[in-house]
């Protein structure tokens, strides 16, 4: 007979076998290379193929499918994929989920089915219509019969608020795959394996709405349901799947807001995600493995979500999610913290209580401040101004404020936290003003300038033969000397006058002198003087104001 520990342990022995008989295990990876452009994978499980979901990355170019409650088996890690679409592969596994990593050479797009226990994927480059190389075998394609079921079911055109077109498309089914793309100046939506009912098959011209939008065709083209949307001004466009209906905006911009746009650098990295009914906490944890932050996430986050972004930044899906849902989310440091909105707010509030209620038993200091520029009774005012609200003003409902006029002070009591809030302030503003300085000098000046250049020159000539010897001599300059050995240069006496006599005045001035004294007993002496004076002045005062 068993005990009650006994029992309990069979109990929880057998939930865990329960648990584990769910999850299937992964035995093999095949891939083909359709083409140069295209690339196939299909994965075999040992039981019903699990619900696969997968995403993209722009940078680097990567394609990331994940696989829930799924056991790897493959002893293989690693495939090399060199010459197709993708240079490797990696497999990689938790105790929860099995995720396959490519590496792709472009930004490429995927298609992918989940058939019996086989998941099947198409890699192609973007250009190429992945929707053309899905494998033929009957294996992996659904009946023409089960593609023809799914159809559109309603149709919507609304105008927005700021001018934008509000593009509302109802599917009918939560697991449509849908396809957006550009062309030119317009839009393709293109859903495959998908029928237009007669009613809704047509051309609408839009024009008198207002918006970048003109016209919407809707038709149905081959097997798949197409829609097409004609704009006629530059415009901006954000597309969102949420369960079984598709919600396209298209937006008008204006010229600085498109080169706003050419110079917007996104901070989060773009990606494209294809998710069927997936798990909202799945679906958080992938956003939070590309952006590389740490996720918290409520127990109350529940419920499941289908949505196909393409190219749009992870914190944009990451509101579109939470914003779909209800939920809201707080970013510390490098946790990221989601919550229901509701559970957000009434955290935040109880902390707010808490904070008060702290504060209403916090000691109260009496601490001496200094106003050095600005007048106290004027700070103490401001201040009690702005203390009216004791929730949030500078001094809490027990602190209080007086002036000491005599010093220019303000001795305040408070707690040391409004303390610390009042000093950082008055830091801020008990500065000097700022002031203009106007200064006048008056000064006795005798503004005259004088200047004054002179010449002098004269000749000698002396012939020596005997004691009749003759000359000619019109004075001579004293102060020439040999520029070889630096003797004075006398030629004997000689009258005073100069041939030219006009040094200038007074005999102060600066002089240059030189001599020329040649073979044949002849003579030369030049001077040059000049000479400049100005006036004075005297500074009587200098007022500044």
């Amino acid at each position: 007979m068993f005990s009650r520990n006994q029992k309990a342990l069979a109990f929880v022995t057998g939930a865990l076998l329960s648990l584990q008989s769910f999850a299937a295990d992964l035995t093999e990876v095949s891939f083909t290379a359709l083409s140069a452009e295209e690339l196939q994978a299909v994965l075999t499980f040992d039981g019903e193929a699990p619900a696969a979901s997968g995403y993209l990355m722009e940078s680097p170019a990567r394609l990331v499918v994940d696989l829930p409650d799924t056991v790897n088996a493959v002893d293989q890690r690693r495939f090399s994929l060199s010459g197709s679409v993708a240079t490797d592969a990696m497999l990689l596994s938790n105790s929860d989920k099995t995720r396959l990593v490519f590496n792709l050479t472009e930004q490429s797009t995927y298609e992918m089915l989940t058939r019996g226990n086989t998941v099947s994927l198409v890699i192609a480059t973007e250009g190429t219509r992945t929707s053309n190389a899905v494998p033929t075998s009957a294996a992996y394609l659904p009946q023409q019969a089960a593609a023809s079921s799914d159809a559109l079911s309603g149709f919507d055109f609304r105008r927005g608020s700021e001018g934008e077109a509000n593009i509302l498309i109802d599917l009918g089914n939560s697991n449509a795959s849908v396809d957006v793309d550009t062309v030119g100046s317009d839009m393709v939506i293109t859903i495959p394996n998908y029928s237009v009912p007669d009613h809704l098959q047509s051309r609408m011209d839009v024009l008198d709405f207002g918006t970048p939008v003109s016209y919407v065709i809707i038709d149905q083209v081959g097997d798949d349901a197409q829609i097409t949307i004609e704009t006629q001004d530059v415009f901006d466009f954000s597309a969102y799947q949420a369960d079984d209906q598709l919600v396209l905006s298209v937006a008008p911009l204006t010229e600085q807001q498109v080169a706003e746009r050419d110079a917007m650098t996104f901070e989060g990295e773009k990606l494209s995600f294809n998710f069927q009914n997936i798990e909202i906490r799945s679906m958080l944890q992938i956003i939070a493995d590309v952006a590389e932050l740490n996720l918290v996430a409520s127990d109350t986050v529940q419920g499941e979500i289908t949505l196909r972004l393409v190219n749009v930044p992870w914190d944009q899906a990451l509101d579109i999610v939470l914003r779909t849902k209800g939920l809201d989310k707080r970013l510390v440091g490098n946790v990221l913290m989601v919550a229901p909105a509701a559970e957000i707010a009434d955290r935040e509030r109880i902390e707010l209580e808490n904070t008060q209620k702290m504060q209403d038993l916090a000691p109260v200091y009496t601490e001496h401040f200094r106003v050095n520029y600005a007048d106290a009774e004027e700070i103490n005012t401001l201040f009690q101004a702005m203390s009216d609200d004791t929730t949030s003003g500078l001094l809490s409902g027990r602190g209080s404020a007086i002036v000491d006029q005599r010093t220019n002070s303000i001795i305040m009591t408070d707690t040391q936290a409004k303390l610390d809030e009042f000093r950082d302030l008055l830091e801020k503003l008990d500065i000097p003003v700022r002031q203009v300085s106007i200064e006048a000098r008056i000064v006795l000046a005798n503004a005259g300038v004088s200047r004054d250049i002179g010449v002098r020159w004269g000749y000698d000539y002396r012939n020596g033969a005997g004691n009749g010897g003759t000359g000619i001599s019109t004075g001579s300059i004293d102060g020439i000397v040999d520029i070889v050995n630096g003797d004075p240069i006398s030629y004997g006496d000689a009258p005073g006058g100069l041939v030219v006599d006009l040094a200038a005045s007074p005999s102060s001035a600066s002089s240059f002198a030189v001599g020329l004294l040649t073979g044949d007993n002849n003579f030369l002496t030049l001077e040059l003087s000049a000479l400049e004076a100005e006036g004075r002045g005297e500074v009587i005062s200098q007022p500044r104001v």
